[in-house]
């Protein structure tokens, strides 16, 4: 009994593990017919990321608050921008 208790947590564990690497990532909302849509979105990505970097960056105190909202500012326009052209 316990033997098929440890083997089917066991499954359940490499299930749970390889999971996220069956699924799709993200799906392609355009094909190779609109290249700037791909470029929009690449751009969309980045500026995501950069922002919650400035975010990280902000709460272990290794920038000043002045400059977490400038760039905070600048980074929020430049991210209106890439979603305005996106739609």
């Amino acid at each position: 009994m316990v033997t098929a208790c440890a083997v089917l947590f066991s499954l359940f564990i490499a299930w749970f593990l390889i999971r996220p690497h069956l699924a799709t990532e993200y799906p392609v909302p355009h094909s190779a017919a609109s290249p700037e849509v791909g470029i929009l979105l690449d751009r969309r990505e980045r500026s995501l990321q950069v922002l919650k970097d400035l975010e990280l960056d902000y709460q272990t105190k290794k920038i000043t608050e002045a400059d977490y909202q400038a760039m905070r500012r600048s980074l929020s326009q430049e991210l209106a921008t890439v979603l305005s052209s996106i739609d």
